[in-house]
């Protein structure tokens, strides 16, 4: 039993390859380093889009993906979120920078008040 255990405990515990690792490593700086370069406004929307799909559809993977639950939650807040935004942007010419915090506390506050009698 002893030999099991010390074998176990000489496995690698992310067992990847150093290229795959340097490959990713790349990519993400080169993602960092993508509106330095002045794209153009449809790839840089594109871009945006892609990874705001991205975050979107790993909330969704870890809720129903991993724990099996079903949430519609996610759409709905993050469409309060994004509704906030552009409200504040348009009414009161808030920064769109300013208005994305003020989206996720009003989405915040909009989950609590959701979330309590749940």
């Amino acid at each position: 039993m002893k030999n099991k255990l010390e074998s176990a405990n000489l496995e690698p515990l992310w067992n990847t390859n150093k290229n795959v690792i340097l490959l990713i490593s790349f990519c993400i700086i080169g993602l960092f380093l993508f509106p330095l370069l002045k794209p153009n406004s449809f790839y840089l929307h594109l871009m945006i889009t892609i990874f705001m799909y991205a975050v979107m559809s790993q909330s969704w993977n870890v809720i129903a993906g991993l724990s099996g639950q079903i949430s519609l939650g996610h759409g709905a807040f993050f469409g309060i979120g994004a509704y906030a935004t552009s409200f504040f942007f348009t009414e009161y010419y808030i920064t769109p920078w300013i208005g994305i915090l003020l989206g996720i506390i009003f989405s915040g506050i909009i989950a609590i008040l959701i979330g309590i009698p749940m």
